[in-house]
């Protein structure tokens, strides 16, 4: 804890634990060179587990370490305010560890358990027998979000981002915390080893239209390293850049290596001091050198769910420039890959940059809690969503820059391309089924909707009526929805959609899901197990719904099974099911007298688990006659939510109650008949306990009601009767009671209630521009309540922060059955736009030159530094108004980073310089100033 007397001093016999040795390879050498790496046999990857939690406290102060003697070979000098620095004695801490000789390494990792706040960790490390000065890192911060699979694996522990220390073989750390106590300290050690490719020039996968990307066979993934599947979110809404916060002393054929490096790390469990992930935490990296590298696993265009930005990695997707950006320069081949990179997936996920997005926090480590609305830039820094410096002052200052730059390439893509909405997907036997809508702004004709699936495509026309899309998109027509049933395997398996563009513009994802197709179980009935004289006869059908091939009934007598062949033809079963008619079966059996149980189960034709079809114990041998049971369906009615059926049956040899079975779409339920039903008893001159009543809550539709009276002894049951009955859906319906703008976008709010479930919340979709967003309307309205009888938790508002000008606004009540849903309303919105102001202070001229100096900002964006277009003669260059004026913020209110000053090339002679504050939104820009200067 920062301010503590309290010094623990690592020992340098702190337990060092063996790391097993993992087949992938890095290359180590510190800024090694091409020819370097080349030299080097394949070495696989290593790891050493450092862990320092067993500290002792000091009897007296240590030695003094002494300050690093020369920097690292080949690192860049760092520029003041740097996060290196030098320290001339130790500093107090939670933790000081003794200088520790290590085997080679050139990515660590540092750990320790959660709890302390504030955490930072200096470090130092040996390279070629001198100690480097000391550097500070923070806490990582990153977690996955709440509601998703890898949530969970981080809560005991933290930890730091991946640190690149280039051939190092010794190490000293220091770790404080601003709040609680750092403890737990363990230290991961990588050497990524060495793979041949390494020295060689890695080849770039071709995706259409994207910049180069290396894939993960490129920079040498070993895939055993990855333990999930990709998790995938149906939309990408963002894009967060990050740094590795790492020295940036690396050469072009140390990069595979230092990737598959930071790999380890977040993979190694957290027992072992890593982060415990499933895989690489970053979807893309960057190198200083303009490379472009696949991170997590799941496909570059799909929507894949990482683990970078806590709380906000289900909508985003996360770019890590490779190094330390927060005193070093940002290469400009770094910043023009970033910006192509980030141009590239906004175009496919249909993204605008330069505007402001509403999200939801997940949770997870996020300074947002769970639930949070929360608006930031489309292309925004980890620092935004985080406690965290990330990605370095120097990078974060260029993102006003990459925001214009990428609205330069991609927004007038975007504004044209398709767009569209993935409503749901169902699953049946053996396929799945997605539905939705998608439409080219360009056309009114229906466009084509792709389905990507376990490596497969399929398509579909979008050209079912959709008169919602048709409100939302006036002029285009409503012949825009899709329905598609795609054949596929049992299994979990990753779904992705694209709309197929048919002009200008490019496809747009429509997002991803990971879709479960279930096995259906096998089906079939036992018709009759009739006794003879020396034994039994078993005849039925079954069948397997995934398959018209014949499978096998398992008889079984008394535990003892046999498996006969379910291909005697039946052609009432083809009829009814479709599946062919060989699925007849029929065993005879001899037993010795006596009473035998019979069991019969239907097979799956593949490796699923079998369906008991029928159970009963039969007597062989001298019979007593037996009476079937009997009775009758007498109710049989449905309410919006739920069905009744009632009747009465019994068996004549047994004089009291007996049971009976309902199937209510296949699902059976037991219970006793045991109602008091005098008109039966007089009726029959029996006892009265005969009657059953049973109501099943039942979703909106057509179902199938089967009631069988049961038998207490050998002998088949009885069918009661079959029907079927509808259980009407009513609409959802509900009020948009305000939609409210202001310059930065406007608020919906309402009511709703689907009639079939009104005691439940329901949902509701907001479409702003064709883009949906989903939420619950469960706030508290007790006037709704009080007026339909139904729970207060029926409320919504929604905030959309978006540019200004007109935007379209179409609210949907979701039914919660399979009905239709209910536009609830569809208006357009205009969010008013203020344009940009400034001021010009000063044009002045030199030899070559003219500089011009000011400050400007746009009042609907204040907090973001605005680009400034500065033209001399026509000829125009961007620059950004981030500088120090604290007396802009003084009279406005808007920060400090709002100054101007530009120098740009001028020949001599008289010139115009015309000055312009270019609007973040789509209005004007504003004409700061014109005049003429004499340039010497």
């Amino acid at each position: 804890m920062r301010g503590s007397s309290r010094r623990v001093v690592l020992r340098a016999t702190a337990a060092l634990l063996s790391g097993a040795l993992i087949p992938v390879g890095v290359p180590a050498a510190a800024d090694a060179a091409v020819a370097h790496v080349a030299a080097e046999a394949p070495r696989p990857l290593s790891v050493q587990e450092l862990d320092l939690s067993d500290a002792a406290v000091a009897a007296e102060p240590e030695a003094e370490p002494g300050a690093g003697t020369e920097p690292e070979a080949g690192t860049e000098p760092e520029a003041e305010g740097s996060q290196a620095r030098a320290f001339a004695a130790p500093v107090e801490a939670d933790v000081v560890t003794q200088e520790l000789d290590t085997d080679d390494f050139s990515v660590l990792g540092v750990t320790w358990d959660a709890g302390p706040t504030g955490v930072t960790v200096d470090y130092r490390v040996r390279v070629d027998g001198q100690w480097t000065e000391w550097q500070q890192t923070e806490g990582g911060d990153v977690a996955a979000d709440d509601d998703r699979a890898e949530s969970g694996l981080d809560d005991a522990r933290d930890g730091t981002d991946p640190i690149v220390a280039m051939g190092a073989d010794g190490l000293q750390l220091r770790a404080d915390a601003e709040e609680g106590t750092v403890t737990g300290l363990k230290a991961l050690l990588i050497d990524p080893g060495v793979q041949a490719a390494d020295a060689t020039t890695l080849a770039s996968v071709p995706v259409p239209g994207a910049p180069p990307i290396i894939d993960r066979a490129g920079w040498g993934a070993d895939e055993s390293l990855r333990t999930c599947s990709p998790d995938l979110s149906t939309t990408v809404r963002a894009a967060a850049v990050h740094h590795t916060a790492s020295s940036n002393s690396y050469g072009t054929a140390d990069v595979p290596a230092l990737i598959r490096g930071f790999y380890a790390y977040h993979t190694r469990p957290e027992a072992s001091g890593g982060r415990g992930w499933c895989d690489l935490g970053y979807n893309f990296l960057v190198d200083k050198f303009g490379r472009v590298f696949e991170g997590r696993a799941g496909g570059v265009t799909a929507t894949v769910v990482g683990v970078h930005t806590g709380g906000f990695n289900s909508q985003t997707f996360g770019v890590a420039a490779i190094g330390e950006y927060g005193a070093a320069a940002v290469p400009d081949a770094l910043v023009q890959s970033l910006t192509a990179l980030i141009a590239w997936k906004f175009s496919i996920h249909g993204i605008r940059a330069g505007v402001d997005v509403s999200m939801v926090s997940g949770g997870g480590a996020s300074r947002f809690p769970a639930g949070t609305v929360v608006s930031m830039s489309t292309i925004f820094g980890h620092r935004d969503a985080q406690s965290t410096s990330c990605p370095g002052q120097n990078l974060y200052n260029l993102l006003p820059y990459m925001r214009t730059r990428v609205a330069e390439l991609a927004n007038a893509a975007v504004d044209v391309s398709p767009r569209g909405a993935w409503d749901r997907v169902t699953t049946g036997s053996g396929s799945f089924t997605v539905t939705g809508w998608a439409l080219d702004p360009q056309t009114p004709d229906p466009i084509v909707v792709e389905v990507r699936a376990a490596g497969g495509l399929s398509t579909v026309l979008a050209n079912q009526p959709r008169p919602d899309v048709a409100a939302a998109y006036p002029g285009l027509g409503d012949r825009h929805g899709f329905t598609l049933e795609v054949p596929i395997a049992s299994g979990t398996w990753p779904v992705c959609l694209a709309a197929v563009n048919v002009a200008d513009g490019t496809n747009v994802s429509l997002g991803c899901r990971t879709v479960t197709v279930r096995n259906a179980a096998p089906i079939g009935v036992v018709d009759s197990v009739s006794v003879t004289a020396t034994g039994i006869v078993v005849v039925g059908w079954t069948l397997d719904p995934d398959t018209s091939v014949s499978t096998q009934a398992h008889i079984y007598v008394n535990g003892v099974g046999v498996a006969v062949a379910a291909d005697l033809p039946r052609p009432d079963i083809a009829a009814a099911y479709g599946k062919g008619e060989r699925h007849g079966f029929r065993h005879e059996r001899t037993l010795p007298p006596g009473e035998h149980e019979v069991c019969t189960f239907g097979t799956d034709a593949g490796s699923g688990p079998a369906t008991l079809l029928d159970c009963r114990r039969v007597v062989v041998g001298p019979v007593v006659p037996r009476t079937a049971p009997v009775g009758s369906i007498d109710v049989l009615s449905a309410t919006n939510s739920s069905i009744t059926v009632a009747g009465w049956t019994f068996d004549p040899d047994t004089p009291g109650p007996t049971q009976a079975h309902i199937y209510i779409d296949g699902v059976g339920v037991a219970l006793m008949a045991d109602r008091s039903r005098p008109d039966v008893g007089a009726a029959f001159r029996r006892d009265s306990r005969t009657g059953y009543s049973h109501t099943a809550a039942a979703t909106p539709g057509s179902h199938t009601v089967c009631v069988y009276g049961i038998n207490t002894g050998p002998g088949d049951n009885t069918l009661l009767g079959c029907r079927t009955v509808v259980v009407p859906d009513v609409p959802p319906i509900g009020v948009v009671d305000r939609v409210v703008a202001d310059n930065s976008g406007f608020t919906v709010s309402g009511w709703t209630l689907d009639p079939d479930t009104p005691n439940q919340p329901t949902q509701v979709h907001v479409y702003v521009d064709g883009a949906v967003t989903g939420l619950r309307a469960d706030r508290s309205r007790p006037d709704v309540a009080a007026a339909y009888g139904s729970g207060a938790a029926r409320g919504f508002t929604h905030r959309v922060d978006t540019r200004p000008g007109p935007h379209t606004l179409c609210v949907y009540a979701i039914n919660t059955a399979a009905g239709p849903h209910t536009l609830l309303q569809c208006r357009t919105v205009v969010v008013p736009d203020r344009p940009p102001m400034g001021v010009v202070d000063a044009v002045t001229a030199a030899p070559g030159s003219v500089t011009v100096r000011g400050w400007a900002f746009d009042p609907d964006t204040p907090r973001s530094a605005v680009a400034v277009h500065v033209y001399v003669d026509g000829v125009g260059t961007a620059v950004v108004a981030d500088r120090l004026r604290p007396d802009v913020d003084a009279v406005h209110g808007v920060g400090d980073r709002h100054g101007l000053v530009a120098t740009l090339p001028a020949s001599s002679g008289r010139r115009q310089v015309c000055t312009f504050a270019i609007n973040t939104a789509a209005g004007d820009n504003t004409l700061l100033d014109c005049r003429w200067v004499q340039v010497p």
